[in-house]
């Protein structure tokens, strides 16, 4: 009688321990709020590289008489609010439009701030 109490209880101690120990998985959506600030600089990065390499946006680039590699660099440089600004943007202008306004008044905005010498972004400028 004693042994099967003795077995008894042990199972049910292991059946206790393996049940309290178990817990669920917590699982949610992540919404922009909670998401990190360097994820969604990093997807907004990414969605106006995907806008450059667009056929349309570069012969526009092309048309307008500056290099590709140009408007590059200079959206590597920008700043976080500028890239998120375009990113905001970026669907609801067309390509050779608007878009191409805004990037040509950053382009530009940062050759004034590096002639001036508040930012070092492009090398072909030459300092005073």
């Amino acid at each position: 009688m004693r042994n099967i109490r003795d077995l008894t209880a042990g199972f049910i101690s292991m059946l206790f321990l393996t049940v309290c120990l178990i817990s669920p998985a917590q699982a949610a959506m992540v919404s922009p709020i909670k998401a990190t600030p360097n994820t969604i600089l990093n997807m907004d990065k990414a969605k106006v590289a995907d806008f450059l390499q667009r056929k349309d946006v570069q012969q526009a680039v092309k048309n307008s008489g500056m290099e590709l590699q140009q408007v590059i660099s200079g959206v590597e440089s920008m700043t976080p609010a500028e890239i998120d600004l375009i990113a905001k943007n970026i669907d609801s202008i067309p390509a050779g439009g608007d878009a191409l306004a805004i990037i040509f008044i950053t382009f530009i905005v940062l050759l004034i701030t590096d002639i001036a010498g508040y930012t070092d972004i492009f090398p072909f400028v030459v300092k005073k």
